[in-house]
This record gives structure tokens, sequence and C-alpha cells, in this order.
């Protein structure tokens, strides 16, 4: 009997390994896209507080607190040039963050304001929200369920 030579893998051994890959991969891959998107949720976070810090600013300049994101330091574009002269006629509303949040003002008064920072991370999930006000010293998630877990729900509470 002649004994053959052949080297390599057997179709079992090679749909096994194949197998185990994709077993690895439908954990592995939802896992880093969680991960991914509460990394990019600290951009909103950092916008928010740099707002917060501005408005106090603002506030101390002008008694009264700023009602469009153009009027504060940190996240003025150079778009409205009357933004930081003449905030009464600023028409900058929004700002975008680098990694995709909306940040925008709203109850701005002499007593009080309310800054949030939004983004749909999908079509089908419901939208991040983070959320900071003059009575509040850090940013609050309103839905921390929109990217699967909150970074900032363990760090803040």
């Amino acid at each position: 009997m002649k004994m053959s030579n052949q080297r390599g893998f057997t179709l079992v051994e090679l749909m096994v390994v194949v197998g185990i890959m994709a077993i690895l991969s439908t954990v592995a891959i939802p896992a880093y896209v969680n991960y991914m998107n509460r990394t990019n949720q600290s951009d909103g976070v950092t916008a928010l507080m740099n707002a917060r810090m501005d408005q106090e600013v603002f506030f101390e300049r002008n008694g009264w607190y700023a009602g469009t994101v153009g009027c504060l330091a940190s996240l003025y574009t150079g778009a409205d040039t009357r933004c930081l002269s003449n905030c009464g006629q600023c028409s900058q509303t929004t700002y975008e963050t680098g990694k995709g949040y909306r940040i925008s003002i709203s109850g701005a008064g002499t007593q009080n304001f309310t800054i949030a920072a939004t983004k749909r991370y999908y079509s089908y999930a419901p939208v991040d929200q983070l959320v900071i006000s003059s009575t509040m010293s850090h940013p609050s998630v309103t839905n921390p369920s929109a990217i699967g877990f909150s970074l900032f729900d363990w760090i803040f509470k």
C-alpha cells in the first residue's frame, strides 16, 4: 500500500476554524462598535463642559446667558462675525463637534440655560442626548440606551 505525502488541512478542519471565527466575530464586532460610540460620547461631554464655562463667563460680562452657541467662545465657528461683538444678532444656533454631536442652547435668560448635545448613531436607534444646565455641575445622559451603554452613567452616578 502506498502512503500519500500530501500536506494541508482537511475540509472539516477548515470549516471548524471558520465556525469559530464566525462565533467570535458575532460577539466582538458589536462590542467594538459600542466601545467606539462610547468614546465618541466624550466629545459631546467635552463640548458641553466648555460651553457651560463659557456661559458663566458670558453671564459675568453681560448679566444674562447666551441664547445662541455662536456667542460662546468655544463654540464660535466664525461663520457669523456679529456673534462675539453683538450676540443679539448672531445667527449661529448650532455647533457640530468633530465626532458629530450637535450642540444647541435652549431656555437661556437671566436666570438659567440648558445646553444639549445630540447625535443619532443609527437610523433605527434612539437619539443619544447629553444635557447640562445652569444648575448642573456635570452633564446628564437623557437616553443611555441610544448607544447600548453610556460611559457617563457610571462616571457621574
